[in-house]
């Protein structure tokens, strides 16, 4: 299974062995999708089989006041956590990328 890469804000600081830079910054992406199809995109990641789900919520990664369910979802293929679809739906961000993928 791939996992949707992380932007670059979704990633700690306190693990040396993920590189930030080797991530996108989601301010690259904020508003790079139609409303239709943000709609379509956000319809289909938060209709995929839920894997898990934590007590604990997130913040946004864009406005840090507004918390957001955490919870991991999956296609069969892919893997992606709530944040992913939460950004498209509430700031039109495209998709951050494929782990393996150089198509960020």
């Amino acid at each position: 299974m791939k996992k949707l890469a992380p932007f670059s804000e979704m990633i700690g600081t306190s693990n040396p062995i993920i590189n930030s830079k080797e991530f996108p910054s989601v301010e690259t992406k904020v508003n790079k999708l139609s409303s239709a199809d943000a709609d379509t995109v956000y319809k289909y990641l938060i209709n995929g089989i839920e894997v898990i789900e934590f007590l604990s919520p997130e913040l946004d990664i864009i406005d840090s006041k507004v918390n957001v369910r955490t919870k991991v979802f999956t296609d069969g293929c892919y893997l992606w956590t709530m944040m992913i679809p939460h950004l498209v739906k509430n700031y039109k961000v495209n998709r951050p990328g494929i782990v393996g993928d150089s198509t960020f």
